[in-house]
């Protein structure tokens, strides 16, 4: 969801706000995914969309529509969301035991989503273990690491 919902006014040809009407209007966005109730009623001439989320961050443009009525664009700013979940970007693979990941091999890594799928780039605090399971594995060293823009390297 968004911080400010956004709105929009129902106006007459002079730019007053059009108190009674109760117009159907429909908000799109021009990049990414929008979802939540995307048509309204308008009250007191005025049509806001409280549980519109739009799954990208960045700029994007807003765009109202109703019937009868010319349709109006937006510019808005959507930030990063907090993260929700986690992705394996890079597989540990050719490990050997008793070596550290990278030597030889791959080093595992991960990145901090958002609900829309964004790596969290602002997100420097939030740690991540490391975790060995099955075949009695067992990890030594580093198996907790702190983000650094969004991404845990475990190398």
């Amino acid at each position: 969801s968004v911080g400010t919902p956004p709105a929009v006014r129902v106006e007459d040809d002079h730019g007053n706000r059009v108190t009674s009407s109760t117009a159907s209007v429909t908000l799109s966005a021009s990049v990414g995914t929008l979802s939540g109730t995307l048509t309204v009623s308008a009250t007191a001439g005025i049509a806001e969309f409280p549980a519109a989320v739009l799954d990208v961050a960045g700029t994007v443009t807003l765009t109202y529509t109703s019937s009868g009525l010319a349709a109006i664009s937006q510019s808005a700013t959507v930030g990063l969301g907090s993260p929700t979940q986690l992705s394996i970007t890079t597989a540990a693979a050719g490990a050997t035991g008793g070596s550290a990941f990278g030597s030889p091999g791959t080093a595992p890594v991960v990145a901090l989503l958002d609900a829309g799928g964004n790596v969290v780039t602002s997100d420097y605090r939030t740690a991540v273990t490391l975790t060995a399971s099955g075949g009695g594995a067992a990890l030594a060293g580093v198996a907790t690491k702190t983000a650094f823009a969004g991404v845990v390297a475990f190398d």
